[in-house]
């Protein structure tokens, strides 16, 4: 008897235990399938973005907020014996005894998964996506070992360079990060600076220093030998335009390091030069590519998937309009749109708001 007791109570432990069982796997496999999905939203909405204004269309932002999910797991199980004995016709005196059992177990489990979308809009959103990017950001990313052209080609808009020269004033020249087919010349100059700082940042004759106008560029001492080598290069040498009458190399102060100020883009800036210096790039700069540094021989951001990219490098991809967009590069070593379309992602961090601060009327939940 007490065997038919064990075996009809064996169900409900059963089924209990399998129950708790559910909990720790369902964390752990939601939470990744969670972390998968935001990570390649977030990444669709960007190059969703990027092909808008590709293509002159406003962008629209979606900004992510809490993401709840219930579980709730429940198990049943049953069993039942039954004992019959009843005579046997083999022979006489023989009894034979049926043992006869069954059993259920039933397991469900539910997740109710809640949403939470912040459109960005208003003037909260506007007086941070229209303010230039904080300076510090720019030489931080620097600090860290960003290189310094794409830092610059990103999210510079202009550059002032002053030079010191004895008994004259002080001569300062602006060269705009501006892909404008009537004012290539000034565009070209400006990749060649971000060239020649890369040059000196491999070189590690450029890093970061602080004064006390806050952080800036810090050159070595032999920054200036390295730049007076590196602007015998026809590929270094700024072109001439009517305000850079006078800044051939050779009317330039030797063994000096200019004086450069950076005035930064906004985010909406930073957003519309990625999305469209591509489609210029190659009217402004092909004749003359050959004399330009061999680093910025490229658009700052090609992602219209026109050309061959290695599969294997593919970020995130869409179609937009009935046009193909990704973010990959031509091999495995190359980075370069990967590294900035990090950095776009990175610059969106500094103006997404928090959802807290939102009125809940502007909240959408999808539940």
């Amino acid at each position: 008897m007490k065997k038919h007791i064990f075996l009809c109570s064996l169900a409900v432990p059963l089924a209990a235990g399998l129950s708790a069982c559910r909990g720790p796997q369902a964390l752990k496999t939601s939470f990744h399938q969670y972390s998968e999905a935001y990570a390649t939203t977030v990444n669709e909405q960007m190059l969703l973005n990027l092909a808008r204004k590709a293509n002159g269309h406003p962008a629209y932002f979606l900004q992510m907020g809490l993401i709840n999910a219930t579980f709730s797991f429940s198990a049943a199980g049953g069993g039942n014996v039954s004992s019959s004995r009843y005579n046997n016709q083999i022979g006489p005196n023989i009894l034979t005894q049926g043992l006869t059992g069954g059993g259920n177990l039933s397991l469900s489990g539910a997740e109710t998964p809640t949403f939470t979308f912040t459109p960005l809009a208003g003037t909260t959103y506007a007086d941070a996506i229209f303010a230039p990017i904080n300076s510090k950001i720019f030489f931080n990313l620097l600090d860290q070992g960003c290189p310094v052209d794409q830092l610059m080609r990103t999210m510079v808009r202009a550059i002032e360079v002053t030079y010191g020269q004895p008994g004259k004033p002080n001569k300062t020249i602006t060269i705009r990060n501006i892909i404008d087919v009537e004012r290539q010349e000034n565009y070209r100059n400006f990749l060649r600076i971000a060239g020649l700082y890369r040059e000196l940042q491999k070189d590690e004759l450029l890093s970061v220093g602080t004064d006390a106008t806050g952080q800036g560029f810090a050159f070595q001492p032999t920054a200036a030998l390295k730049i007076a080598e590196l602007i015998k290069q026809p590929e270094y040498q700024l072109e001439p335009e009517s305000e850079w009458a006078a800044a051939h190399p050779e009317g330039l102060p030797t063994n000096t390091i200019p004086v450069t100020t950076l005035k930064l883009r906004t985010f909406e800036g930073v957003l519309t030069a990625l999305a469209t210096e591509y489609q210029t790039y190659d009217r402004v700069a092909g004749n003359g590519r050959a004399l330009l540094p061999l680093s910025e021989r490229q658009p700052i951001l090609r992602f219209d998937a026109k050309v061959r990219n290695d599969p294997a490098t593919r970020l995130v991809d869409i179609t937009y309009k009935g046009k193909k967009y990704e973010i990959a590069d031509n091999s495995q070593t190359n980075t370069w749109n990967r590294d900035i379309f990090i950095l776009l992602n990175h610059l969106f961090t500094q103006v997404a708001i928090d959802p807290n601060k939102l009125p809940v009327q502007q909240l959408i939940q999808v539940r």
